[in-house]
């Protein structure tokens, strides 16, 4: 019985080991587009500062720091669909007590 309930998590658990590899490339490389976003705006807010007019090429190249994330992500991803096994705890039998309270001192 526990190792039939336990079947769900262990397939999720191998999915996550077998993925580990590639989680960590893939959190890598948020890191690094996240330090180099923050160090564009960083230069965009100084040049700004300064006077200057926002630099067109900066303000494109974030947005497409912005983008690549969720493109890279989709292609990585098509045509493979991981379904889940679901838990249906609502599902399960369960025993109702019921108990009279005339026993009580204070109830009639």
């Amino acid at each position: 019985l526990v190792t039939q309930a336990l079947t769900p998590f262990a397939t999720v658990w191998h999915t996550l080991e077998a993925n580990k590899k590639k989680l960590e490339s893939l959190e890598k490389t948020l890191y690094r587009q996240l330090h180099h976003k923050c160090e564009l705006e960083e230069k965009e807010a100084t040049d700004v500062a300064g006077g200057a007019k926002p630099n067109q090429q900066l303000v494109d190249k974030l947005q497409r720091l912005e983008s690549v994330t969720g493109a890279q992500a989709q292609s990585q991803n098509t045509g493979k669909i991981t379904k889940f096994k679901t838990f249906n705890f609502e599902k399960r039998t369960y025993q109702k007590y019921t108990m009279p309270l005339c026993h009580f001192d204070s109830y009639n």
